[in-house]
Parts: C-alpha cells; sequence; structure tokens
C-alpha cells in the first residue's frame, strides 16, 4: 500500500513539473530574461490615480477579476 501511494505521489510531482515547465508563461519568461538586441527598453508608463479614497473606506471589487 505503501509503494502504491509513493509511486502516485512521484507520478503527481513529475505531472506537476512537466506542466509547469511546459506552460506557456515560462517560455515568456525564458524570453524577458535574455538581453533586447534592440538596445534600449521600452520604460514603462507611471501610473497616476484619478481618485482619492480614505483608507478606511470600504470598495467593492468587480466579480469578474
Amino acid at each position: 500500500m505503501k509503494l502504491i501511494r509513493f509511486t502516485v505521489l512521484v507520478a503527481l510531482l513529475v505531472a506537476g513539473a512537466l506542466i509547469a515547465f511546459g506552460s506557456p508563461g515560462s517560455a515568456e519568461r525564458d524570453q524577458a530574461s535574455e538581453a533586447p538586441e534592440s538596445g534600449e527598453e521600452q520604460p514603462l508608463e507611471t501610473f497616476i490615480p484619478t481618485d482619492r479614497l480614505p483608507a478606511d473606506s470600504a470598495i467593492s471589487f468587480p466579480v469578474d477579476i
């Protein structure tokens, strides 16, 4: 019985590792870590909030986030 549990555990760990390394996000991370050949990177835009809220106010978030 312990051998079956161990085998299932190893199989799940291997499957999880294959899914994590085979996901599209891992390829994007690999490409992002390489230096761009064009020279300079585009700077990110600075986010400026338009509404100011007190710290203790409650706000509701959309359900579909």
